[in-house]
């Protein structure tokens, strides 16, 4: 982002154009064009956001097994639930 005072990039003005653009220049292998310091940024941000991504499923996961093998008084009514839970969570971090 620029901070200077001085003309925007397009990364600043419209995130989408620059995506598109960016995908494009990355598809001509037009690699002198990339904006590589936002685009070093954004890819970045995906690795942490998918880094967040899995820490939260596997702690969803982990509760729920404690759950199952700890919480008897509530295991009848729920224990189906959390199953199931763990399941899905297994099967979106796959």
């Amino acid at each position: 982002m620029d901070t200077s005072g001085g003309p925007k990039s397009l990364y600043d003005t419209d995130f989408n154009i620059w995506l598109e653009t960016t995908a494009a220049q990355l598809r001509s292998r037009n690699f002198d064009a990339l904006d590589l310091t936002n685009l070093i940024e954004e890819i970045e941000s995906l690795a942490r956001q998918d880094r967040r991504a899995l820490s939260n499923l596997l702690r969803q996961i982990y509760e729920r097994l404690l759950r199952l093998n700890f919480w008897e008084t509530e295991h009848a009514r729920h224990s189906r639930d959390w199953i199931m839970g763990v399941l899905h969570n297994r099967h979106d971090i796959r």
